[in-house]
């Protein structure tokens, strides 16, 4: 019996060493887009205390670590698809996060990767994503067409 899915996609991107507010800003962009087009997006931000006026510490203790992964995994293996908000920027955690889709699960990585998607940038992630998308609502509309 196939298991269903809980969520339409995972919202992924880069958290640490960025602005809180510019993070949580981005998120809740494409959580209202999500909304409007009638997706329902899993946020690992949503259940994180993320400072608006601080950037992110990049190295939290490895207790918090440790249930950042737990949880973030746990919620991914409910979603259809992983759309990575900062698809331009590395980040190892969701280089994580885009292994698990592709390897164990086989579906869908959707990036908003503006300079992937004019082709000023080339990897990797390039070659292996499903989708590359100039705009979060290119990306999500995708989402909803395809998943």
């Amino acid at each position: 019996m196939k298991k269903k899915l809980k969520f339409d996609t995972y919202l992924a991107g880069g958290m640490h060493g960025r602005l809180g507010r510019d993070v949580l800003n981005e998120r809740e962009q494409a959580r209202a887009i999500c909304k409007e087009l009638g997706l329902k997006p899993y946020d690992p931000a949503l259940d994180e205390v993320i400072p608006t006026d601080k950037v992110i510490d990049a190295k939290p203790d490895l207790r918090r670590m440790r249930w950042f992964v737990d949880k973030d995994f746990k919620n991914l293996d409910k979603c259809k698809s992983i759309t990575v908000l900062t698809g331009d920027k590395s980040s190892s955690g969701t280089a994580w996060e885009m292994a698990r889709m592709f390897f164990k699960w086989k579906r869908p990585i959707i990036l908003i990767a503006p300079k992937m998607y004019d082709k000023r940038l080339c990897n990797f992630t390039t070659i292996l994503a499903t989708k590359i998308c100039a705009t979060q609502l290119q990306a999500l509309k995708w989402v909803r067409a395809n998943i």
